[in-house]
């Protein structure tokens, strides 16, 4: 698990979408994001949650104007330090 902080309009994955082993959990603590993954994509607000399969090309981007923070929990059975 992990909380992960971005400022207003930034992404993670946004010019190239990231894909890993394993299986993503998002709980979104504060702030609005833009979640992508493969053709789908979502609105997630403070109280909402997502899951996908972490090898489908996926990228989350902050499009609030405040910070965002998310809490999340992936589950590999390769090491933490190959997901990141």
């Amino acid at each position: 698990m992990m909380i992960v902080e971005s400022p207003a309009g930034a992404s993670i994955g946004e010019d190239e979408p990231h894909a890993h082993e394993g299986e993503e959990c998002h709980l979104v603590l504060q702030g609005k994001v833009l979640a992508k993954q493969g053709e789908d994509s979502l609105i997630a607000e403070e109280g909402d949650c997502f899951t996908w399969n972490a090898s489908v090309p996926h990228t989350v981007k902050n499009i609030g104007d405040t910070k965002s923070v998310i809490l999340i929990a992936i589950y590999s059975d390769t090491k933490m330090d190959d997901l990141l």
